[in-house]
């Protein structure tokens, strides 16, 4: 797998967002899980959109997964994976994050949030 750094690339991406309104939650005594369908990465010249999951614990860290695949042919033999640019998600951002782009075009976004 080629790792990018982030001085190398930084114009490539812009940052991972989700909207402010979740399409479903679940809350139970351990986490509080949002789902939704507009999870965007600009990442590589590709805009990334996809499903996402959101989860928060109850001590405040949380975590954001988007998978999806990426509209076009990313044209590229091996993975790329970037780590560390602005990840938005429900009023918190975090650089705890890394976007993964495979030759197929799959893709991973994950982002981790520390409480505030």
């Amino acid at each position: 797998m080629k790792t990018i750094s982030a001085a190398a690339v930084a114009a490539l991406v812009i940052a991972s967002t989700v909207p402010a309104v979740p399409v479903a939650a679940k809350s139970d005594n351990a986490a509080t899980v949002l789902k939704g369908d507009n999870c965007t990465t600009g990442f590589a010249g590709f805009l990334l959109v996809s499903d996402y999951r959101y989860t928060e614990t109850k001590n405040g860290n949380a975590s954001l997964t988007c998978n999806g695949v990426a509209d076009g042919d990313p044209d590229i033999q091996r993975p790329i994976e970037f780590r560390g640019y602005n990840c938005f998600a429900f009023g918190k951002v975090t650089t705890r994050s890394r976007v993964k782009l495979m030759p197929s075009g799959q893709f991973t976004v994950s982002c981790h949030f520390a409480k505030d």
